[in-house]
């Protein structure tokens, strides 16, 4: 329900974020990225929730495809 640009920012404060955490595993601290691919419905576009998610889907492989920790926006 977030207008593309607000999206966008919400993505990217939480794949920063994540990327901030310290987490630990058997004493050892581990780095965590993460990859998000963002859709959003523009004007009167219909689009169900499965052309949606198949979209965002997109996105989110070809985050990982330009080197990950990443967000890109659904064309």
């Amino acid at each position: 329900g977030a207008p593309p640009d607000d999206a966008m920012r919400i993505a990217q404060w939480l794949c920063d974020s994540v990327r901030e955490q310290a987490f630990s595993y058997e004493e050892s601290m581990i780095e965590v990225t993460i990859s998000i691919g963002v859709v959003t419905r523009r004007g009167d576009a219909l689009a169900d929730s499965a052309q949606l998610l198949e979209a965002a889907d997109r996105a989110l492989y070809r985050a990982k495809d330009l080197g990950r920790d990443q967000v890109v926006s659904a064309e």
